[in-house]
């Protein structure tokens, strides 16, 4: 239970002004315990997400500036990102979101963007579910397997290690083509 709330905890986070994605957390447990721990954790950063994103929307109702910086205040997170994700929602509707959670634009960025692109309140909402959904679930059965097939293979510090130095890569690879 107290994995449940921290997955919670992390998916709602990061919806609003934190830099790493629960999915770190999701493949982790996925890798260590198996996929049906892996696809409980990415359903609570999930049910987590949903809550974060409509608090978001929320505040940018009543301060819409405030939200916008604030989320532009976040590590990485540009104004040409911003404007990158309010045309690919101008582009593409609901479906930019999906789309933007497997090329590294944040959830929040469209949050923000969605009502300078006409996206309405509850259209985000509901395009955030697989929008966010499909990266949790692919994370969390490419990491069971993948824990699966090296605990047959490997020592267990040899899967931790590869899990950490996989996400330091992502995140050096993602930084690193966010400042140029």
């Amino acid at each position: 239970m107290i994995l449940c709330a921290f997955a919670a905890t992390w998916g709602f986070s990061e919806a609003l002004l934190f830099f790493v994605v629960p999915d770190v957390l999701i493949t982790w447990v996925a890798l260590k315990r198996g996929w049906r721990a892996g696809w409980q954790t990415a359903l609570w950063a999930l049910i987590g997400a949903w809550v974060g994103g409509a608090l978001l929307l929320i505040w940018q109702g009543f301060a819409p500036q405030q939200a916008a910086l604030a989320v532009e205040a976040v590590p990485f997170i540009s104004p040409a990102l911003m404007a990158q994700a309010r045309e690919n929602l101008n582009a593409n509707g609901g479906i930019a979101i999906l789309l933007g959670s497997l090329s590294g634009i944040p959830y929040k960025a469209f949050v923000i963007a969605a009502p300078a692109a006409g996206l309405g309140d509850w259209a985000l909402l509901a395009w955030t579910l697989p929008g966010r959904g499909v990266r949790f679930f692919l994370a969390a059965a490419g990491a069971s397997l993948a824990g699966r097939w090296l605990k047959a293979r490997a020592p267990s510090w040899l899967a931790e290690a590869l899990w950490l130095g996989s996400w330091l890569l992502i995140y050096a690879s993602y930084w690193h083509a966010m400042e140029n």
